[in-house]
């Protein structure tokens, strides 16, 4: 194709016609700027491709993370951990009963003792998100995902992670050095068994100590306090949850 407009031109070069040069020059510039823009076309077509590829990838990777397909999902994991921090505050709850109404001891009360000095921080398995943030979020079209992900995995696990370091100092300054003196052991054991135990060195002094009723209702509140923001992220994770598999459908489809 150059080589015959080349020729063309040549040829009207020759024959001294100027005005029918300039406009067979004109046409030739006009089809190297058509062919450089359908280049680029093609090559931002091409482009676009890999993004949604990549985006496609990276849309199940986070998918299957919260499902878990091999191993625990994120979503169970959170679920299970809510509620094992439900049944911490329960026992705490019990305790309280016991103490403040004076009731006997009962074998059942070193369980509750154990179970409810037992915290479970939930950390959130960011793996997925972190390899998410590595390609750039703009991968990702929804805006509303994008904020859907960022508000749990960011915004949520950074409210819990300075929960867990407030936990962590009144635990380690208050509570610990205060069992240690009112208990024989502390065994935190399995949640999934009966191996939590705690007795106490003395129960019926125990009832009348103060300090000890305080830490009680006090480690009660916290539970509550971080069941509610463990509990916004696992609602937040099942409406991500709904949101990915919705995105991955319209892109196989």
């Amino acid at each position: 194709m150059i080589s015959f407009f080349r020729k063309i031109r040549k040829q009207l070069a020759d024959d001294n016609k100027p005005l029918k040069y300039f406009r067979y020059a004109i046409g030739e510039i006009v089809l190297v700027v058509i062919g450089i823009l359908i280049a680029l076309s093609i090559n931002n077509w091409n482009e676009e491709r890999k993004d949604r590829k990549v985006e496609f990838k990276i849309l199940q990777e986070l998918h299957d993370v919260l499902l878990g397909s091999v191993f625990q999902g994120e979503l169970s994991f959170q679920k299970d951990q809510l509620e094992q921090n439900k049944k911490s505050k329960a026992s705490g709850e019990i305790l309280i009963n016991y103490i403040e109404n004076k009731l006997p001891f009962h074998d059942s009360l070193k369980f509750h003792f154990a179970n409810n000095h037992t915290r479970f921080v939930a950390l959130a398995k960011v793996h997925a998100y972190e390899n998410a943030k590595k390609y750039g979020l703009d991968f990702i079209i929804n805006d509303s995902l994008k904020e859907l992900l960022t508000w749990t995995y960011e915004t949520n696990s950074i409210w819990l992670n300075e929960l867990n370091e407030r936990n962590n100092l009144y635990e380690n300054s208050t509570v610990f050095p205060l069992l240690t003196v009112l208990f024989e052991a502390i065994n935190t054991g399995d949640y999934e068994t009966e191996t939590k135990s705690m007795t106490p060195i003395n129960y019926d002094e125990l009832k009348e100590n103060k300090a000890y009723l305080n830490i009680l209702k006090t480690t009660v509140q916290k539970r509550k306090e971080y069941i509610l923001f463990q509990n916004r992220r696992y609602q937040r994770m099942l409406e991500l949850a709904k949101l990915l598999e919705r995105e991955i459908k319209s892109r196989s489809s």
